[in-house]
């Protein structure tokens, strides 16, 4: 897959994660917290072993699922590669054994997914829904198995982060079943259920993304939390404006994002304009978490003692490190929805093996949808970058969005305060060719807001051409 390169730069840090015996202090009482907490101490372990044992790992777990999927579900009812599967003496061989499942399948087929039945000690927990960023929304069911690792990463997330759990913790997001609107949002006791945090620890404040920019602004310098949680594009509205004004009236002490990709620039961003490192977590609705932000590095983690995370090329075969390829998963403990190689319609770049000690793959960089890649008339792509601390320095933006109307055609829709002056315009037009890869016939739209999806989530960049 022919994308852009760029040089990637991982910026070594100190490991900042925070080892989870140092908090057992802080341990909550109780058995549901007990065994939460066991829980945790036993994944962080498994992080360190080595990569024989983590494949081994892999292949015993896929192997039940494929066995289970050919007995309870439609769709592999009669799939001819689980005896191939049940006899594979590697990873590679199993993998290449199992068709891969396309997203629009999923999305048009649910019920063929999901299982008539249960594994003993399994229970369904939910469904969980995409926000539809791919243009497709698809629905899978859930297990308390499958709840119980997406506790145990939410709170390996933290960890990573290295945050600090007596402190104060704010979200800034979709809030579906708890409504948390504007001015108060919803002030809670503690960060998180004592399933998913089983630790003691500070306040937290929740706020819905219905509230304006202006209000989110207002309300941080309110309720001031060490850290947040929201989606890269408020991060990069907040700096723009703690930029402008040469000041915020809070203190971060830590940025978490979810929900969209994370680029170098609004790292570098987040960090001088607001004062805080930003850490990223790589997830989707329908799979929970994907990867986490290396504590050593701006690279990202795939959680493999919860899936597998394959990086394809057009021939369906790995991709070299520093190559761009299509994101393949397989989540090894939702037995209700079993996905055997389900294309998710993301890309990424693999890297190398990490320095830090931990055995799991690293990704380089989230790329993005495949839907909003950029386009070229013979055939090439690229994940767009359009330069937004060049124009920003121009004109006040609040949102921006560019999207891709055809071959020749971009068009640049600004949410802004200002009046922008055609000589502005046209500035703004030459930095953003310098960033094409070709001359392109770029045309402005003004709009007073750029809605959020579904979701919350909100994309910079659209590809219209299909």
């Amino acid at each position: 897959m022919a994308i852009g390169r760029r040089r990637i730069q991982t910026y070594p840090m100190r490991d900042r994660a925070v080892p989870l015996d140092r908090l057992t202090a802080l341990r909550l009482p109780g058995p549901a917290a007990e065994q939460a907490f066991a829980f945790h101490r036993q994944l962080e372990a498994g992080a360190r072993m080595d990569q024989p044992k983590l494949a081994a790992y892999q292949l015993h777990h896929l192997k039940r699922l494929v066995s289970f999927a050919a007995m309870r579900v439609d769709a592999y009812s009669n799939a001819d590669f689980a005896a191939t599967v049940a006899g594979a003496r590697s990873l590679a061989e199993a993998l290449s054994a199992i068709p891969i499942l396309p997203r629009d399948a999923l999305a048009r087929n649910p019920l063929d997914y999901r299982s008539l039945q249960l594994p003993a000690g399994h229970s369904l927990a939910g469904q969980k829904r995409s926000s539809g960023t791919s243009g497709q929304v698809v629905a899978v069911e859930t297990t308390s198995i499958s709840h119980g690792w997406q506790s145990g990463l939410n709170l390996r997330a933290q960890l990573w982060a290295g945050r600090d759990f007596g402190k104060t913790f704010a979200t800034i997001r979709v809030h579906f079943k708890t409504m948390a609107p504007y001015p108060e949002g919803v002030i809670e006791a503690r960060w998180g259920n004592a399933t998913v945090l089983p630790l003691q620890t500070g306040p937290s404040a929740h706020l819905d993304t219905k509230a304006s920019l202006e209000q989110q602004w207002e309300w941080l310098s309110r309720i001031k939390p060490d850290y947040l949680l929201t989606y890269p594009s408020i991060i990069r509205a907040m700096a723009a404006r703690a930029a402008r004004e040469g000041r915020t009236p809070f203190r971060l002490l830590g940025v978490s994002t979810v929900g969209e990709t994370v680029d170098a620039e609004l790292r570098d961003t987040c960090r001088n304009d607001l004062g805080a490192e930003l850490y990223d977590t790589y997830s989707a609705e329908e799979l929970g978490v994907i990867a986490l932000q290396c504590p050593n590095s701006r690279r990202y983690h795939t959680m493999d003692d919860a899936l597998i995370v394959e990086v394809l090329g057009d021939d369906d075969r790995p991709v070299a490190p520093g190559s761009v390829g299509r994101l393949v998963i397989t989540p090894l403990f939702n037995y209700a929805t079993p996905l055997l190689r389900y294309d998710i319609g993301d890309l990424a770049e693999r890297g190398a093996p990490c320095s830090c000690g931990r055995c799991f793959g690293v990704l380089n960089r989230v790329v993005g949808r495949i839907r909003n890649i950029f386009r070229t008339r013979d055939g090439r792509t690229f994940w767009p970058s359009f330069g937004a601390k060049a124009y920003s320095s121009l004109v006040h933006v609040v949102q921006h969005q560019f999207r891709q109307l055809s071959f020749d055609e971009l068009e640049v829709v600004f949410a802004t305060l200002d009046t922008v002056s055609a000589e502005t315009e046209d500035r703004i037009r030459q930095a953003i060719l310098k960033k094409l890869p070709e001359p392109m016939t770029i045309h402005f739209r003004y709009v007073d807001e750029i809605p959020r999806e579904a979701g919350g989530k909100y994309q910079e960049f659209v590809s219209l051409m299909d």
